[in-house]
């Protein structure tokens, strides 16, 4: 057996990985800190018994991409995925040291390169919006989202060229490394491509700036360049990504969660009527 760490998850003998520490430790599962024969740095990541159905996507998402502006999957075995380390530093770091407008920069050029064209075809796993919005779209008939869920509805039905999305793109799964900006953590899912800038707008957690409608403009603007999409194409994803936040929120109880990500889109709705008019 690889050496391992007190607590570290057994690995198969030929990944020849001695795992030095945790790095993280959440509801999406651990990620360990390994070392390679050569001296190089990778990651393991054992999936929650709650992540288990989307760790297949996850790695079918990374083979398909290849490095291209996402970590390489190195190997897997089972559950177990051997991931190319990304780095030390995240996003968010970059942006608490050189500001917001600099990070939602490196991010569009992240997003870039994850829509790039690729030769190998799509993976038969990938999770449509449809289904990715279930939990909003059952909620039709409940008042407060149901202007969300019918827009959401509308912008799926109106897809035409659906395409592969990493689908979690935020601050804090975009890493710097030695290969540089990488992300990390993707959901695996496949529809209109302006959707992979949506949860850009409610990260990161605790950011005062979510509120801000000159914010808002400025990531639809940045992401829309990255994207190829309209500004206002972006904040109607945007918007119905907050009411599917929401919908999740509601599922887990957190009525005040609810009510902020449901005041920050609002706010996105308001810059989108501006855009409009």
């Amino acid at each position: 057996m690889a050496d391992r760490a007190y607590g570290a998850p057994d690995v198969p003998e030929h990944w020849a990985v001695v795992i030095r520490d945790r790095l993280s430790s959440g509801v999406g599962g651990d990620v360990w800190l390994a070392e390679q024969q050569q001296g190089d740095r990778a990651v393991v990541k054992v999936p929650s018994i709650a992540a288990r159905p989307d760790a297949g996507r996850a790695a079918d998402y990374l083979r398909w991409r290849g490095g291209h502006g996402a970590v390489r999957l190195l190997d897997e075995s089972g559950d177990l995925h051997l991931l190319e380390y990304a780095g030390p530093t995240r996003l968010l770091d970059h942006l608490h040291s050189e500001g917001d407008a600099a990070a939602a920069s490196i991010a569009a050029d992240v997003v870039a390169q994850l829509h790039a064209p690729s030769p190998d075809a799509a993976p038969a796993s990938l999770t449509p919006l449809r289904t990715h919005f279930s939990s909003l779209l059952t909620r039709s008939a409940y008042e407060p989202l149901a202007g969300y869920a019918v827009l959401a509805g509308s912008l799926i039905a109106e897809t035409r060229e659906p395409s592969i999305l990493h689908g979690d793109i935020h601050h804090e799964n975009i890493l710097l490394g030695k290969r540089g900006w990488l992300a990390i953590d993707p959901k695996g899912l496949i529809g209109d491509p302006a959707f992979d800038a949506a949860n850009m707008f409610h990260n990161p957690v605790g950011f005062a700036g979510r509120f801000d409608a000159d914010r808002i403009a400025m990531l639809a603007g940045v992401m829309s360049r990255a994207l190829q999409r309209s500004p206002a194409d972006i904040l109607s994803w945007a918007i119905a990504y907050s009411g599917l936040s929401a919908a999740w929120w509601m599922e887990d109880g957190d009525d005040e969660a609810v009510r902020r990500t449901m005041a920050i889109g609002a706010q996105i709705r308001a810059v989108h009527a501006d855009l409009s008019r």
